[in-house]
């Protein structure tokens, strides 16, 4: 069985001559024809082998040994060893025949160390765990090389993850709410209604707030309630006043403009405040 082909240019003839490679093919041949060499530098330790033959036995070898024209393996000696630890007679191969002696001992060594040069992209590691965890495997997570306990961790990691990014978007609501609490919710020159009493936002001393007041005054006379009060103060004494009777009467004030319930346009002016200073 030939490799599935690259690209037309890439795979020519030709061009596979010109760098001296011929077709890759696949051929099962028998584990005893087969060389290990004794200068490999790379060790395997007797829990890596078995490990390998798990994953080997769970989801096939897929990964052909290389063996030069001598059937010298070139790479592959882990695999071969978890092999005959399964008592396998044959395994796949591929026949490396380009390469002279140098460039042989070369590729040993690149093909392990290349490998270890590579990292772990551990949130995406993660998720394809915890998919693997949450589907009806037929096969033992430890496949993968790693083991339960490892799965677990990473996959707890990545709920802590979760919950480390809402726990932060709730403190930077809760922030943005702190920042924007800290002016005040009524604005110049608004009226609001609380019950049959009036406030006027805007400082004492203030001509036009003043004037405003006494017009308003003027305007309802004789028309207001008895007990009915009309003052004038800053936004903050006025949001001070709403927010006290509201809690003595259980009544809602109101925006004389729109209507609005004062609790409403707090929540909204406290949140565009907030964002607005967070910036």
């Amino acid at each position: 069985m030939t490799i599935g082909r690259r690209d037309a240019a890439a795979s020519t003839p030709l061009a596979r001559r010109q760098r001296g490679q011929s077709e890759l093919v696949i051929v099962w041949r028998p584990i005893a024809a087969l060389k290990p060499d004794q200068e490999n530098p790379r060790s395997h330790t007797p829990k890596q082998i078995r490990r390998l033959a798990a994953s080997i036995e769970s989801l096939g070898f897929n990964h052909p040994i290389l063996v030069d024209r001598e059937f010298r393996v070139i790479a592959g000696h882990g695999r071969l060893l978890a092999c005959q630890e399964l008592d396998w007679a044959e395994v796949p191969t591929i026949v490396i025949d380009h390469l002279s002696e140098t460039q042989r001992r070369a590729f040993v060594i690149a093909d392990n160390r290349l490998a270890e040069n590579a990292g772990w992209d551990d949130q995406v590691l993660a998720r394809q765990l915890k998919h693997l965890c949450l589907t009806e495997l037929d096969f033992s997570i430890e496949a993968t090389g790693l083991e339960i306990a490892e799965v677990e961790l990473r996959v707890a990691s990545l709920d802590e993850a979760s919950r480390d990014r809402a726990n932060r978007a709730s403190n930077r609501t809760g922030k943005r709410r702190k920042a924007g609490a800290k002016r005040p919710v009524c604005r110049d020159g608004e009226w609001w209604l609380l019950g049959t009493h009036r406030v006027h936002c805007g400082g004492a001393i203030d001509p036009v707030a003043c004037a405003t007041l006494m017009a308003e005054e003027r305007a309802d006379e004789g028309e207001a309630s008895p007990n009915s009060v009309c003052v004038c103060v800053d936004p903050a004494r006025a949001d001070a006043i709403i927010r006290r009777w509201q809690t003595l009467t259980g009544g809602e004030a109101r925006h004389a403009a729109s209507s609005r319930s004062f609790d409403t346009l707090a929540d909204e002016r406290i949140a565009t405040a907030g964002a607005g200073l967070l910036r």
